[in-house]
């Protein structure tokens, strides 16, 4: 819930100056807390807590690396195919004539 109301289409988790986005993805967190996950972290110690943190993080930070290797890998390759495109017009452009 979002000031009282359900998430819908209009929220947004962009930065504003209003901090709406922050409310926004803390309801899309909370949604995300399942019953059975939230007995199991509420029965857990602080430090075991803070074990599944720093393992969770780990995971998040190891795919947000692959998915900018996989974003930079298609950039190079939309670059390559721009190239190749502007090669094909100008060899177009020369056979026309």
């Amino acid at each position: 819930m979002v000031e009282g109301r359900p998430v819908d289409r209009d929220d947004f988790i962009m930065k504003n100056k209003d901090g709406h986005g922050s409310l926004v993805a803390n309801a899309v967190g909370k949604s995300l807390f399942l019953p059975k996950d939230m007995v199991s972290w509420q029965e857990n110690n602080s430090e075991r807590l803070i074990e599944n943190l720093k393992c969770h993080s780990m995971l998040s930070i190891q795919g947000i690396f692959e998915v900018s290797s996989k974003l930079l890998e298609t950039e190079r390759l939309l670059r390559e195919a721009l190239g190749e495109n502007a090669l094909l017009k100008e060899l177009e452009k020369m056979a026309s004539t």
